[in-house]
């Protein structure tokens, strides 16, 4: 992960479709944990995981305002301090040949093929990026 930005991990949690369609607060709070213990299984280097959302990608300075709408009168815990944001991805049912996943070289990707991109939530709006097409992209 140090080295490519990701990895994939296959593990098993209890999360249904119909636990976040019935009860979706208490089913975000039990899922919630299991990604931690998940977390800290293959990452032990990591002393604090905090839940932030389930939110998309952002650029660096996105990054920084979710963190300060996340976590407010706090930004001496994160400003100037080195951090990572873990995205994880499971599908509710599959197989997921709708919106599949798709894992790039990060070194084919070129600083003009990429847009920040406004998001907008309820109390700020934060920053991610779009990525354009290119045919040079290693796959």
């Amino acid at each position: 992960m140090n080295i490519n930005g990701f990895c994939i991990l296959k593990e098993d949690t209890a999360l249904t479709l119909e636990q976040a369609l019935n009860g979706p607060e208490e089913a975000e709070q039990e899922y919630h944990a299991e990604l931690e213990r998940i977390q800290h299984k293959h990452f032990p280097e990591y002393i604090r995981l905090e839940d932030l959302d389930f939110v998309d990608d952002y650029t660096p300075e996105g990054a920084i305002e979710q963190l300060g709408g996340s976590f407010p009168r706090q930004e001496a815990q994160f400003l100037d301090k080195e951090h990572d944001m873990i995205n994880v991805w499971k599908p509710l049912v599959g197989p997921n040949n709708v919106w599949q996943r798709a894992l790039g070289d990060h070194a084919s990707i070129r600083p003009s093929d990429i847009t920040p991109a406004n998001v907008l939530r309820l109390d700020r709006v934060t920053e991610n990026k779009l990525l354009h097409p290119n045919d040079q992209y290693h796959w």
